[in-house]
């Protein structure tokens, strides 16, 4: 079991009670199918809360907390699948605040307050979430940059203010901001599995850019930015595992055959204690993941990839599972239990595979027997 601080339980009761009164399964259902997919109203009460750059140093207009609170309301909006751009801003966010100097900081006064929010172009095509041999390329142009290229798989692209771009110069890699809006970005929306979160191709055509870090600088923010993306994708994981567990044990405790309820039968028993079990472990691996970012300790990165594979594993099967439990009624349109299974699958290969980040650990491993860096295994 993960122990929290008194603060966090606050923190997450007070969410949880605002997202059962603001984003319950018909409201998800309904913003899912408005133009935007975004929840205005309860982004500005998130807003409200500070959720928004909770984890940036307040130098840069944040909040000054950490990675772990932060997770810990993502796991609250995962339960919900609450149709708000949590993720996507505070993993932009996340990537501006590794970077640390002028130009990252002024992004970030422009982007804590949540009134702009940006989101990170970095995957391209079938390369997934890999920095390196990137096609998308950005150029000097006058006392400016230009950068040109298209990225995939970009979440919210369709109503961010802001791309934060990962291109190439030359040989180097950069980090540059983008003005969503700006001649040349074109913004296609793709249809994907879960219709509770949008995603987009954008592609860029000699669009003015501002360069904020390039070279090995640049590749570290990335490593660590994407650190802090699966560490707060797996939080949100747990949250929708739990609530596939909740829902499964509701069920089973009314649902009769033969007389007696399905939960009395050791099958459905035994279904809901490894659910449990997988539950319970993923949230100590991704609450142990943030706390060793938040403390910049060695082992970091290894265990913001361990927690990541495992939490796409374990969400997966629980929302499997439920539907399994709930038979018939849990294939139906009407029925919440698809929306969890599509939210698991789409989320299992967002910002990295499962298969994807156990190498991750593997190669990070031998980098540290081999006495090299973090950056070393960073592809």
């Amino acid at each position: 079991m993960s122990v929290r601080t008194e603060e966090q339980n606050e923190l997450a009761e007070a969410l949880r009670k605002l997202l059962t009164d603001l984003s319950d399964e018909q409201r998800v259902r309904d913003v899912a199918e408005t133009e935007s997919g975004v929840d205005a109203v309860l982004w500005a009460q998130l807003r409200e809360f500070g959720l928004v750059g909770m984890a940036v140093q307040e130098s840069a207009r944040g909040q000054g907390g950490g990675l772990a609170d932060l997770a810990i309301a993502l796991e609250e909006t995962g339960r919900a699948l609450a149709c708000v751009p949590l993720l996507s801003v505070s993993v932009a966010l996340a990537v501006l605040d590794a970077v640390g100097n002028e130009p990252s900081l002024a992004a970030l006064h422009r982007l804590c307050g949540g009134e702009r929010r940006a989101t990170l172009a970095l995957a391209e095509g079938r390369r997934g979430w890999r920095a390196e041999g990137l096609a998308t390329r950005a150029e000097p142009e006058g006392e400016g940059w230009t950068v040109s290229g298209e990225k995939a798989y970009v979440v919210d692209g369709a109503t961010a203010d802001e791309l934060i771009v990962v291109a190439s110069v030359d040989d180097e890699l950069a980090l540059l901001a983008v003005d969503a809006g700006a001649s040349g970005v074109t913004n296609t929306p793709v249809a994907g599995l879960d219709f509770t979160r949008r995603f987009s191709t954008v592609s860029l055509a000699h669009v003015p850019a501002t360069l904020l870090v390039r070279g090995p600088a640049a590749g570290a923010a990335v490593v660590q930015g994407l650190a802090a993306a699966a560490v707060l994708l797996a939080a949100e994981q747990v949250g929708g595992a739990q609530r596939c567990l909740e829902a499964a044990v509701e069920y089973a405790k009314v649902r009769e055959q033969f007389g007696v309820p399905i939960g009395s039968f050791q099958a459905i028993k035994h279904k809901c204690a490894d659910m449990l079990v997988l539950v319970e472990g993923a949230r100590a691996l991704f609450t142990g993941a943030a706390a060793a970012l938040d403390a910049d300790e060695p082992d970091a990165l290894g265990l913001a990839s361990s927690a990541k594979a495992y939490c796409s594993d374990a969400y997966v099967h629980c929302a499997e599972e439920n539907i399994q439990i709930h038979g018939g009624v849990g294939f139906t349109w009407e029925h919440p239990a698809h929306l969890y299974l599509r939210r698991a699958k789409s989320t299992e290969v967002l910002f990295g595979s499962s298969v994807e980040h156990r190498e991750r650990v593997v190669a990070l491993l031998e980098a540290a027997a081999a006495g090299g860096s973090a950056e070393t295994a960073k592809g």
